[in-house]
């Protein structure tokens, strides 16, 4: 039985199901954004958010040079870091414990067909969260994610579109950036250093992060206007 099949949503927001995993592998997590995705495009599935914590791993995107992975791929082994080539858009990035991470499965024609537009909102979402634990994040122009000053970076987001429904998404650092970013340059860029919403100086779990996030992903999203079901 795939995981899709096992899971039933333990949250709800209007109009969008919502999954908690807690901490999964990768590649478990990857496979079901897949499944859910296809659904959608053949109009069998409903729009899903998925929110979870992955093992240390290390994701390529579409637009990786292989200038940004700076150690060998047998020293990650030992490091206990996977690696998995994906079809998101952007460069390279880490994924481990303390962060959180949210997939949103939906279909863009229930909101803007426009990838800037999508990609814009989401930068909103975890500003606004930041914001409701006296964070600054800003935007940097030319570089996708959060930003806390021109050259620290504390959310990430990659993302793939096909037939306007989206998968991958956006990792939140909140307990930790983890020292897996010390194997790349995070999405390509040699310049900027990666930090965590409790290296900051916030006293938060990933639970209120979540809570904050998904509150501020409704409002975002406008999910009060979309259709149950």
């Amino acid at each position: 039985m795939h995981l899709a099949d096992q899971l039933i949503p333990n949250a709800a927001i209007a109009g969008i199901k919502v999954l908690r995993l807690g901490l999964r592998p990768y590649a478990e997590v990857w496979e079901l954004q897949k499944q859910l995705q296809r659904e959608l495009i053949a109009q069998q599935g409903a729009q899903t958010v998925i929110f979870c914590q992955h093992r240390p791993v290390i994701t390529i995107g579409k637009s990786s040079k292989p200038a940004s992975l700076l150690v060998a791929r047998a020293q990650l082994e030992k490091l206990g870091i996977e690696l998995f080539e994906v079809e998101r858009g952007g460069d390279m990035t880490f994924h481990g414990p303390g962060q959180l991470v949210c997939y949103p499965i939906l279909n863009l024609t229930n909101f803007r067909r426009d990838v800037g537009w999508y990609m814009r909102q989401l930068e909103e979402v975890a500003i606004r969260t930041l914001a409701h634990f006296q964070l600054k994040g800003i935007r940097v122009a030319e570089r996708t994610g959060v930003w806390t000053d021109a050259q620290t970076k504390i959310a990430s987001i990659g993302v793939r579109i096909s037939r306007w429904c989206t998968m991958h998404g956006i990792a939140l650092n909140v307990l930790e950036a983890g020292s897996g970013f010390a194997a790349i340059n995070p999405c390509g860029f040699e310049d900027i250093r990666m930090t965590s919403m409790r290296e900051l100086g916030v006293e938060v779990t990933l639970a209120q992060a979540e809570e904050h996030f998904l509150k501020h992903f409704e409002q975002v999203f406008r999910t009060d206007e979309l259709s149950p079901g």
